[in-house]
């Protein structure tokens, strides 16, 4: 996995959903900010991160910033997940890119978004979302840039600013949580439980995104109705869309 922290770290929801069953590299490329800049330098660093991953035996790659995949627009992560396979010879999934296989997975299409950004950001994610033909019927942000800050935030206040995102249940297909430094699973439960509705949340979606890569259905306890629903995935390991 490659992760925004420049310390690495393997994800929490990878290793609670998915440890028992599969072993995880990480190497960071030092994101820091959500800014376009911070963005391009931790990029420029990928390829060197991917080599020390496949030195150290990886055969998959899972690229688990989601505004660092999705900020440069869909062409751009379409394009690095194309270089990587390349450039490694194994499966490539971006945490973006697992949003967008897990909502055409539930045949959604009207969505809405609560993201850990500012109003920039989360503009470029409404605007990723739309280039694969999701209409974002409304979002909400908490206006995060520092990524330091994602730490103190509660699962109180990952549901408060879901709230906010869908004012009406009724008028959306699944609810989008962005961010992979929230911690969401206890969020995720309470959320479709209230709303009646399937939440992609990237934190969750990128591990069972790259899991996928290596043939197993993304099926676990825990993460929602995402993990909960294997027959999403006809065929183990082939993206949905």
């Amino acid at each position: 996995m490659i992760v925004p922290p420049l310390a690495g770290g393997v994800p929490p929801e990878a290793l609670e959903l998915y440890g028992d069953a599969f072993t995880f590299l990480a190497a960071g490329v030092g994101v820091g900010a959500f800014r376009r800049q911070n963005y391009l330098d931790a990029l420029a660093r990928v390829p060197a991160a991917v080599d020390q991953l496949v030195a150290g035996g990886a055969t998959a790659i899972g690229v688990m910033g989601t505004s660092l995949t999705f900020a440069l627009g869909r062409a751009y992560d379409d394009r690095l997940q194309a270089e990587l396979r390349e450039r490694t010879g194994l499966p490539v999934t971006t945490m973006a890119s697992t949003i967008v296989d897990a909502l055409h997975g539930f045949g959604a299409r009207r969505v809405a978004v609560a993201a850990a950004y500012d109003a920039t950001v989360t503009a470029e994610l409404c605007t990723f979302l739309e280039e694969h033909r999701f209409d974002v019927a409304g979002s909400a942000s908490l206006g995060i840039v520092d990524g330091r800050e994602l730490a103190a935030l509660t699962t109180d206040d990952i549901v408060a600013l879901a709230r906010r995102a869908v004012p009406d249940p009724r008028d959306v297909d699944a609810l989008v949580i962005s961010c992979g430094g929230l911690r969401t699973i206890a969020a995720t439960r309470v959320l479709e439980a209230e709303l009646l509705l399937p939440v992609v949340s990237s934190a969750i979606a990128g591990p069972w995104g790259a899991v996928r890569l290596l043939g197993h259905s993304g099926a676990a306890i825990g993460g929602g109705i995402l993990t909960g629903s294997p027959a999403l995935v006809p065929h183990a390991g082939v993206p949905l869309a």
